[in-house]
Order: structure tokens, then sequence, then C-alpha cells
């Protein structure tokens, strides 16, 4: 009979090269075995994933020292990884998901949002300088030798180092969570597939190696590189040669990317793995002995030593007979490549030669790897690693425990809160930042720091007002300048300006519930008007108390400032009449009375209002008197809002009324407030100095949870820091001094939440949205004229900026 079977030669199968056999469910243990000759190589993994650190220091070295100190079993690998793909969709997808709004211009501002950060992640920005936007996930996995069928024992031993592992990573700040099955299928599926959504598919009954690939995927094994998918990606890769003379991990904060946004960048996705192997420490002591005397002696010859290769290496050898013998320091072995990928040949090469010159500038000599780009591709893959691979590839690099942990790739980018998904923006090294003002376990408040021209407007429409509504929240913002009336318009607000022409009545008593509860805004209100500069001593503020609550006690809800004044000048003591004299001009007599006379009949029924103050300028104590009572009033507002929804205050342009005592102690007595109702009131100020410098912005310094800082003045930061107003460390305060914008192309800031966590975040407007947010020519002028028409300005931006593409093909 006739075989008509074709004989498939099954050695060229690219499965065949990894090793993940099976799976344990209940204990997370993968069973791993290569093809390695003349014997398969068996072993038992387990793996984590964590998001990147954003910062380390003596402590965190000093545990990542213990951990690695372990006496792992011979030939054990641990490998710690840094992979960024171009996947972004978890982030737009929660930003646009978030967005419950039943505004069509907020969903497609979200939706045109959205679309813009996953274009970036194909689509380089130059507004980050040639990055294109990734995601970052640090990935960690221990293997250990076993026989075929391993035992029980051999089992729990493996389990215990593993959980050694990943508690000590833990405790340095590695947010680790176990990878299944699922998870290592999906990210093995990137490596060779990286344009896709993760597939966490899995078969029961099917290898896991075999279970990798799809239909359709392929790799070319290149001289420098390696193809995918017919071209549709390329993999350049890079090997130390030498290493620096010294160093320490923030060396691998600056490989992945200048973190003040510079042009050295790693503008691709990249797979950064640092292997360490636990080797026959006495063995490897012995040979090293022999070299370092064969060494010393070579030393005396004048020829010999004055070869710098030679000496480079006398230092290194030096230095570890020095940790070996003198600190009992454990060897291992090192390896740590660097995986470029790109879908433009081009730029591969390109960004080969940046790096290598980068890292050069920091000791660390990077060379290209050529001819054995598929072993040592797959021997860098999590669980890849075999101790065939370490003998054949000589990429393995011997040097103690404390130097091995210098090169861990474990350091990213803070990525912001994210809980809530309100916002979503990037960081200068091209990573999605996701940031909400409600996700926070002590208060909502926050403060924004923002000098003229830092791009505060654009922020704050953005951030704490579109996003705020597009969640189906409500937000009201209170101004000096009109900077909210366009977008009040466009979104269907409520602007309400204080003018001579309004007819606004803001009776302090008429929203009042509980006297004794506010009481204390209504003595801030009170004084404000009857000694608006000197202020009144403790005696006259405790009659006002006084004539305060016997108004309230006859007139309830109906009381006002006449009554209030009446009270005053009844009383026999003439410093208690003077206060009614004083009272008189916010009388219903006075030239100020209209205000305040009647029923307070300020209504917020739209989801945005605009309360405009600009108009009343000129007349600086009924303005601030007017400011107070609206802090109060939304106050009421939120206490009536039994609604989950989100409630932002914001207060702008407010610097000029930090200087004010009693107007500094209403904004604080509206931020307690706020924060009582779960609401949140942000400030907006120009210099820090604005409210670390009043009386009173201490106390709303520290009733804010955040505090967004945009471009500042170097000498201004100085200044707060060397005070201790701004509690930042020495990296930080420079990280903030290179916070800049570029009016048109991007806005910096940093966010801060509490004292110590921080990070920076590049605003980069979308088209759709610089055209909702311009203040300037057709912008704003055809926009607004399409909104107070009752048209559809959403399809008007659109077909604008459809207009503009076509007339850039």
């Amino acid at each position: 009979m006739i075989d008509t079977q074709p004989d498939y030669q099954r050695k060229d199968l690219p499965w065949l090269h990894l090793t993940a056999r099976s799976y344990d469910f209940e204990t997370g243990v993968f069973f791993l075995q290569s093809e390695s000759k003349p014997k398969p190589e068996s072993r038992l993994g387990m793996m984590w994933s964590s998001p990147p650190m954003i910062g380390a220091d003596d402590g965190t070295m000093e545990r990542f020292r213990s951990v690695f100190s372990t006496p792992f079993p011979v030939g054990t690998f641990i490998q710690i990884g840094l992979m960024s793909m171009p996947d972004v969709s978890s982030s737009v997808n929660a930003y646009v998901n978030a967005k419950v709004s039943d505004v069509k211009l907020l969903r497609e501002m979200a939706v045109r949002r959205g679309q813009f950060i996953s274009d970036a992640s194909i689509i380089p920005l130059k507004e980050l300088n040639e990055v294109t936007l990734t995601s970052q996930r640090v990935l960690v996995s221990i293997t250990i030798p076993c026989d075929e069928d391993p035992g029980e024992d051999v089992f729990k031993d493996f389990i215990d180092n593993a959980q050694k592992v990943r508690d000590g990573l833990f405790a340095a700040g590695l947010r680790l969570q176990q990878v299944n099955a699922e998870g290592w299928l999906a990210i093995m599926r990137r490596f060779f597939d990286k344009k896709h959504d993760d597939d966490h598919s899995i078969a029961d009954f099917t290898p896991l190696r075999e279970q990798v690939f799809s239909p359709g995927n392929d790799f070319e094994i290149r001289k420098n590189e390696i193809v995918f998918n017919d071209a549709e990606y390329f993999a350049r890769f890079l090997s130390v040669k030498f290493f620096p003379r010294k160093t320490s991990l923030g060396i691998m904060n600056m490989i992945v990317g200048d973190p003040k946004g510079s042009a050295n960048q790693i503008t691709e996705p990249f797979w950064m793995a640092t292997t360490i192997h636990y080797i026959k420490t006495e063995d490897k002591i012995n040979k090293i002995r022999q070299k370092h005397m064969i060494m010393l002696n070579q030393s005396f010859s004048n020829v010999i030593s004055s070869i710098p290769l030679f000496a480079h290496k006398k230092r290194g050898l030096d230095m570890m007979m020095n940790e070996v013998e003198g600190n009992g320091a454990i060897l291992v072995e090192m390896n740590f490549t660097i995986t470029l990928f790109s879908d433009n040949e081009k730029r591969t090469g390109g960004l080969i030669g940046a790096l290598s010159a980068w890292a050069n500038s920091f000791g660390l000599e990077l060379v290209e790897d050529k001819r054995i780009l598929c072993p040592l591709f797959f021997n860098i893959l999590p669980f890849g690693q075999t101790s065939e691979g370490i003998k054949k590839l000589f990429r393995f690099h011997t040097m103690t425990v404390n130097q091995s942990i210098q090169f861990l790739p474990v350091l990213g980018d803070w990525t912001g809160s994210g809980n809530g998904a309100s916002s979503i923006m990037m960081t200068r090294r091209g990573r999605p930042v996701l940031f909400d003002p409600y996700d926070s376990s002590t208060n909502y408040n926050g403060v924004v720091f923002a000098e003229p021209g830092g791009g505060k407007s654009f922020v704050a429409q953005q951030v704490l007002v579109c996003d705020v509504l597009g969640q189906g929240g409500k937000v009201w913002a209170i101004d000096q300048g009109r900077s909210y009336q366009k977008l009040c318009s466009v979104v269907g607000g409520q602007f309400i300006e204080f003018s001579d022409e309004s007819n606004i009545c803001l009776n302090p008593f008429t929203f009042v519930q509980d006297i004794e509860e506010e009481m204390d805004m209504l003595k801030a209100v009170f004084a404000k008007m009857a000694a608006p500069e000197a202020g009144l001593d403790d005696f006259r503020m405790s009659v006002l108390e006084q004539a305060i609550k016997a108004t309230w006690d006859h007139y309830t809800s109906n009381s006002s400032v006449s009554e209030v004044a009446n009270w005053c000048t009844a009383q026999p003591d003439q410093r208690i009449t003077d206060i009614g004299q004083q009272l008189y001009p916010f009388t219903r007599h006075g030239s100020f009375g209209r205000w305040f006379d009647g029923k307070a009949n300020v209504d917020f029924t739209a989801d945005f209002v605009v309360l405009e103050l600009q108009e009343l300028s000129a007349k600086k104590t009924l303005q601030q008197v007017v400011l107070m009572l609206l802090l109060h009033r939304i106050g009421v507002e939120m206490y009536f809002d039994k609604t989950n929804r989100k409630k932002v205050v914001l207060v702008d342009e407010a610097w000029s009324l930090f200087d004010d005592p009693v107007v500094g102690q209403g904004i604080a007595a509206g931020f307690r407030k706020v924060r009582k109702h779960d609401g949140a009131m942000w400030v907006i100020t120009q210099s820090i100095a604005d409210l670390y410098e009043s009386p009173n912005g201490r106390v709303i310094i520290d009733n804010c949870a955040w505090q967004i800082i945009l471009q500042q003045r170097s000498e201004s930061i100085e200044a707060a820091v060397k005070t201790g107003r701004l509690g930042l460390d020495p990296y930080a305060k420079d990280m903030l001094k290179s916070v800049h914008t570029l009016p048109g192309r991007f806005s910096e800031m940093m966010i801060r939440r509490g004292s110590d966590e921080w990070g920076i975040v590049r605003f980069v407007a979308d088209r759709f949205s610089q055209i909702l947010f311009s203040t300037k020519g057709w912008e704003r002028n055809e926009v607004l004229a399409v909104a107070q028409s009752g048209g559809d300005v959403a399809a008007f931006i659109n077909s604008k900026i459809a207009e503009e593409e076509r007339s850039r093909v």
C-alpha cells in the first residue's frame, strides 16, 4: 500500500523552539521541556506580571539584593523583562466607556480623543519626538531544573523558591500578579503578532507551546534581523559588550528613554530582558581566581598592561574578587539583551544606532547581534532559557548579585490613577496615562498652578470640565475673564454673569438648613461686608455671631443683611452699633443691597454652570462677597444632590483673592464643605507662591489630595522647595523644573497625589479638542455661531477636520 501522506519535517515547526508544555491550575506551576540534545532539559516555572515601578531608593536596592542573594538551586534562571507593546486599547476603552453623557458633543469628543490616542500607537507623534504610544509591563519568571517526572517534594521546593522571589520583589515595589496559562499564551502571541489584541484563548488538550502560533504567523531569520508575518514588522537585537565601570539602577530608567523628554527615546516597541543564572559558585570562584592571578602576573608587563581592553578586564576582576573575598558575594551569570520591534525597517536601523549611542553615554556598550538571532530570540523569551543556550550563545557575563541587580529593567513612567479613567493623556516616553480626580482615599480636591501661557485653559477645559461632564458629572466654574463662555455655549450650559444689569439675589439666609453648621460661613461673609480691609476683632466677631443667630431665630430663611444690621444698630454698645453702620452698603438701602435683599434666585439647572465675575472686578469687596456666597450656594446644591455622580467646583483666576484673610477663610471653608458632600473643589492659580505664601493658602493645600503643576519659573520652584513648602526630593525637583509648554503643540504638568506620588504628563490635544477649546479666529467665532444658532457643533467641527485632511492630500 502506498502512503500518500506527505512527510512533514516537524523540525522546522516554530513552536519547537518554545519550552512550555503544560500548566498546573492548582499550583500555578508550568512544566517546561526544551528540545536540547542529546537529552531534553526539563524545568518547572512560574511567572508574574507587574506595572513598572515609578522609582527606587536605597531600600529598594536592599530588597532586590536580599531576593537575589537567596541560595537558589544550581541551574535556576530568574528573568525580569520590560515588555513594551503598541497596545493602548485597555486605556482607550476604559476612557471611552466611562463617558455616559447624553450630550452628543461630549460623546463625539471622547470618541475622537480615544481615536487620537489609538492612532498614536501606530503613527509616531511629533509632539513626542516621533515616539509611538505603547503599554508596558514587567514580566518576572523563575525556572528550576527538574526530572522529566518531578515528584511532589520537587514541586513543593520549587513553589517555596518561587514564593521567595514573589514576596521579595513585591516588598521591593513590584505589584506582581501571577500569570496563568492563558496569560502566558497571550504574552507569547504578542511577540509573534504584536498588532492584534491580547488573545487568551486556550485548548485544553494541546501542549501550550503548540498554541502560540496562529495560521498566517511566520518569521524569517536574516543576518541581522527577524522578519515577521511577511514584513509586517521587524526585530533587531542589542546585547552588552561592556558594562559601565560605575552604575546604578537609575541607568535602566535612562535606557528606556530620557525622562525629561529629549529626543533620546526608544521610539518603537521593545522587549528588554535581564536573565540571571545561578551557578556552582565554588567552581566559578576557583576559575576566576586563576584568571585573576594570570592577569596580575601579566600586569607587570608594560606592553600588556598598556592595552586598554586588558586594563578594563583587570578592573572588573579586581572588583569582583574584592566583593567575593571581602564581602562574601554570590556569583551569578547575567545576560542583558534588548529586542527592538518596528513595522518600518529603516526606523529600526536608525534606532539601533541611536540607542547604542545613548547607552554608551552612560558607559553601557551595546552591540548589535547578528547571525545567531533565532537561538538568541527564543532564549530571551519568557521561559526560554536553557543550559545549552548559555553554552552556545556566549551572551552571559559572570558578576556578583550586587552588580547584576543594577541592570533590572523595572522602572517606568507614572501612568496615572486610572481607576475612574476620567481623562487620558500621555507621558513623555509614550505611555498612556489615565487620570481621575476622584481616585483618592482622602479627598477629591485639587489645585492647578499655571503661569500665563502654560496651557492652563486647555487642561482645565478638557480634564476638569469636559471629561467630568462626559461621565455624567456636574461642574460649576467660577471665573474672571470669560475663559469658559464658548465651551459653556457649545455644551448647552448656563452662563450666569454678575454685572450691574444682572437681576441676581444672593441672600445668604435663603438656603440655610442648620444655622449652627453654616455659622462659620455666615460670619466670614458678614465680616467681609462690615470690615473689608481691617477685619473684625474677636469681640466684634462674637457679637456678629449673636446678631446672625438672633436674626435667624426671628426671621429664619426670610432673614437678610438688613435685619442683621438693624439688630446691631439697636444695641447700646457703640462698638456693636458701628458694625450695623458698616453693613449699610449691603442692606436694602445701600449701593449693593439689591444683590442680597429678597429671596436668593440663583438657579443651577444645567450640568455645566459658569459664574462669571469679571464685571465685578472694579468692586473688589462685592466680588469677594459674591465668591464666598457662590461657594456656599454650590455646597447647598451638592447637599441636595443625592446621586453618585461627580460634582466639581472650579475656581479659576483665584490667585488675586488669596491675599485676603477673610476670603481665604471662606474658600478654605468651601473646601471642607465640598469634601463633606463628596464633591471636588479645584482652584487654579498662577504661581506656587500664590498659595504657599498666602495666609490661608496652606489650609487650602492641606485640603487638596491633588496638585497639577504646569510650567513654573525655576526660582519659584527652588524657593518653594528650600522653604519646605513643596516637598520634593532632588530628582523630583529637577523633573519639575523640566516641565514646559510648547504653544500649539503640548503642555506638560507634574501631577501629585499626596506628598509622595507624582508623575510627569504631557497633554497633547487632538484636533477636535483644539477647535473646540480655541478662543481665536474662526475656531472661536464660527463654532460659537453654530452653537448659538442651535446647530450641530460636533458635525461642524468634524466637517472642518475633514476639509483640512483633504487639503493635505
